[in-house]
């Protein structure tokens, strides 16, 4: 099992092959990460959605509690200036690199534009009211949407695998 560890790990070729070696015959593998964008260097796509949305989303749903700000826009962050040099250092890579050894039996995958948009300290914003509960229910559906019609790939993934 791994756990949001992934995203930190620089040699994946390795350490799937040293989990697909260790597991007994028949074994699974569960994996859930972030697979977004290496580094978060959001595709300019992605950018133009949330950015779009985010223009038009009420204030108050951008209120960032957490970190006392307004999300109003979302920009590429610079690579080499992430607190860790190892944070998301090859995230786009997981499951390429893992599917070379393993096959998926189940698969859930989310977060193209709502861990963007409604990152941890907004979250609070979206249970007040009816309306607010249905703000959010949209934003999930779109993000839903984006995914399954393939417009924008998946940041987030919870993969139960097994052993080629």
């Amino acid at each position: 099992m791994t756990q949001n560890c992934l995203h930190h790990v620089l040699r994946l070729e390795d350490l799937a092959t040293q989990i697909h070696q260790s597991l007994r015959p028949g074994g699974l593998l569960w994996i859930h990460d972030y697979i977004g964008e290496t580094q978060f260097q959001y595709d300019d796509e992605r950018l133009e959605i949330v950015n779009k949305i985010l223009t038009i989303l009420p204030d108050k749903y951008r209120n960032d509690l957490v970190n006392k700000r307004n999300i109003s826009k979302i920009v590429r962050r610079k690579p080499g200036t992430l607190i860790s040099p190892f944070e998301a250092i090859r995230s786009s890579e997981i499951m390429p690199v893992f599917l070379q050894k393993f096959e998926v039996i189940e698969k859930c995958e989310s977060a193209s534009i709502l861990s963007l948009i409604c990152p941890v300290g907004t979250r609070a914003n979206y249970i007040d009211t009816e309306e607010d509960k249905l703000v959010f229910e949209l934003l999930v559906m779109l993000d839903e949407i984006l995914i399954s019609k393939k417009i924008l790939s998946a940041h987030e993934g919870i993969y139960l695998l097994k052993a080629k």
